[in-house]
Parts: structure tokens; sequence; C-alpha cells
């Protein structure tokens, strides 16, 4: 699709995630931490297109304004942003969004971000309720947790999957109980498959999960951390 002229800057659409990503990247990537989703999603969709979407930027003197990516998460279709360099910005790209009447059950994105793009949607009479607050938190140095268990840290064989699943299920409803349900089986053995999940150990038993995703430039995001009630208290997240 050609580039269009709106407002102060130029707004293009993308069918291909692989150009979606040659486009935002370059600048995305100077804050990749602060953009991990964003770009993580954008970075898988180049290699498995199925919950591509939408995706548009905004770029006036080859500076991006801001960027714009629909992914779809089970029933969800997700409306996730990368910061903007003001609320015209962000009006310029919602309003291209709204031409394509897409339908989005979610708006994520950095809190100052999220709350234009908030303001905007409430403008054209829709109602948000806030579901969620979090933080991205960037690891530059680990020390080692203290544990007198005696543990074992492994990746997750195919034998795993049972109990993966039921940790999945567990985590989903502790956690984001409003979200839709996942085939968490399914979602286990994908993450066995794929060689993303580790388990902790300990008297040959499996006590507590982590898994990985979004694999980047210089990063990748942790993510997935779980430990049964039952085990709590003892720093095994940590470890993990």
């Amino acid at each position: 699709m050609p580039l269009g002229l709106r407002k102060s800057g130029m707004i293009k659409r993308f069918d291909s995630p692989e150009e979606f990503w040659q486009v935002v990247s370059p600048t995305l990537l100077l804050e990749e931490s602060k953009n991990s989703l964003l770009l993580g999603l954008a970075n898988q969709f180049r290699a498995n297109p199925k919950n591509f979407v939408f995706a548009c930027s905004a770029v006036e003197d080859e500076k991006l304004l801001g960027a714009l990516l629909i992914s779809r998460y089970n029933t969800n279709q997700n409306f996730i942003v990368s910061p903007v360099s003001s609320f015209d910005s962000a009006s310029m790209i919602f309003d291209f969004f709204s031409d394509a009447k897409i339908k989005i059950n979610n708006l994520i994105g950095e809190l100052r971000t999220a709350e234009r793009y908030k303001q905007l949607m409430e403008n054209r009479g829709l109602r948000l309720k806030v579901l969620m607050g979090q933080k991205i938190y960037r690891c530059t140095k680990v020390l080692h947790p203290k544990n007198n268990l005696e543990w074992v840290f492994r990746l997750a064989e195919p034998h795993d999957v049972p109990i993966i699943s039921r940790w999945l299920n567990e985590f989903h409803q502790e956690a984001v109980p409003h979200d839709p349900p996942s085939d968490w089986n399914q979602m286990a053995q994908a993450r066995v498959d794929s060689r993303s999940a580790y388990l902790i150990e300990v008297d040959g038993q499996p006590v507590a999960m982590a898994g990985i995703s979004r694999d980047l430039t210089t990063s990748i995001s942790v993510n997935m951390v779980y430990t049964p009630k039952s085990m709590r208290k003892r720093g095994l997240a940590s470890l993990v």
C-alpha cells in the first residue's frame, strides 16, 4: 500500500511483517527493553504471520513518530502501540487505523502513550476499563539467590508437558483470569518443542518453571514464571 499524507507526517500500512520490521526496528531497538513486546511480536511474525492482523507506522523527515501493531491472541485482537512523539502523532495513527475498521479487544502500551490512545478511543464513544498496570524490568546483573535446597535447573522435556500444562492453567487463573483460556496442553507442547521452557527440580520433582520468548538483538524476555502454592516462599522463583 503506498504512502499517504496525513496531517504533518507520512503514514503507511504494512501487509508484510518483514517490511514493518525493517521500518520500525531501527528506532525501537534503541530502547529495546522498553519496546520488547511490540518488537518481539513483530519479529515473530516475520517467520510466522498467522496472528498478524494489522500494522502501520507514521514517519516524518525519516523520524519514526509512532507504530501500531494489531496482534491476535486466541479470540482477542490486541492494539499494541509504541511510544509516540506527541498526541497529534497518536491521533494521526488512530485515525488511519480507524479507517481500516478492524475490531480490537485490548489496548496495550507504555503508560503515557496508552493514555493518549485511550482518550482518542473514548472520544469515539468507546468505553475502556484498565485491567492491569505492568512494568517492564530490565535485568543487567544477576546476583544468585541463596537457597539451601538441593535443586536442579533443566530444560523441559516431552514428559513434562502435563505438569507444564497444569501450571499454565493455574498461572492464567491467578494472574490474568480476564484473558480467554487457551489450549494449555498444546501451548505446553509448543514450549517444549521450541526449547523455551525450563524447570527447577527438588528431590527429582518439578517445583517451579519459567519460559523465554521474544529473542531480540541484545535481549530476551523471561515469562511464564510460576511456582505452585505448596512450594512458595522458598525463593524458587528467584532461582528459576
